[in-house]
């Protein structure tokens, strides 16, 4: 066997090996097929709740000035009720949430403060 046929003899034997491995991997390419999963009410991460704008409309309607408008998104969560607060002179907040415990219809006395959140003024 001269040089030129052990080369060529190595290279059936490679293509042969590379084919062999190619196969291989469709087969089982094939046995584990893709799957995806989708379930339109699970979605991680998603928050919804209601969405309060403070702009000139804000400011009028409780009169106070609001020299920079934005708008900010209070979440919804069973168990857990938004109380609002908006103070009618300059010194207080412009917005203040107070997270407590319960629903709406639950007497304040049985409560539990969670936290609270304030908007203020700023010069």
């Amino acid at each position: 066997m001269n040089f030129s046929n052990l080369v060529r003899a190595n290279s059936i034997f490679s293509l042969a090996v590379i084919l062999l491995a190619v196969s291989i991997g469709i087969g089982d390419a094939q046995e584990k097929k893709p799957s995806i999963e989708f379930d339109l009410f699970s979605v991680e991460g998603l928050v919804y709740g209601k969405v309060i704008k403070v702009d000139a409309n804000y400011g009028e309607r409780f009169g106070k000035p609001v020299a920079a408008p934005f708008s900010f998104l209070v979440p919804t969560r069973k168990g857990v009720t938004p109380l609002y607060h908006t103070g009618r002179d300059q010194k207080s907040p412009l917005i203040k949430i107070s997270f407590t415990t319960g629903t709406r219809e639950t007497p304040q006395e049985q409560r539990r403060f969670i936290e609270n959140i304030q908007f203020v003024s700023m010069t």
